[in-house]
């Protein structure tokens, strides 16, 4: 899998940043978070899934992530059971 086809961009089409790690509830096997490398910093940032929209082959970020972060409580609980699979080295 390359990092091409894990390509986040924004609502405009710009590029964000890639997948890296999906993060999934281990009750339920859904995809509850990503791990998005940016594209402009580098930093890794985790983005809630419910934030992306794919339209055919592109992934783009639906919400400002400044919107969509948990607190980090929520963040805590739901974090408590999970598990992650790397996408990307």
């Amino acid at each position: 899998m390359s990092t091409e086809s894990l390509i986040v961009r924004t609502l405009e089409g710009e590029e964000w940043g890639f997948i890296k790690r999906l993060i999934m509830d281990s009750v339920t096997r859904q995809i509850r978070h990503a791990d998005v490398v940016l594209a402009d910093t580098g930093k890794i940032v985790r983005v809630p899934w419910e934030s992306f929209e794919f339209q055919n082959e592109d992934i783009r970020l639906s919400a400002d992530f400044g919107e969509s972060r948990p607190s980090s409580l929520e963040s805590e609980v739901e974090m408590a059971h999970t598990m992650a699979m790397d996408l990307w080295p």
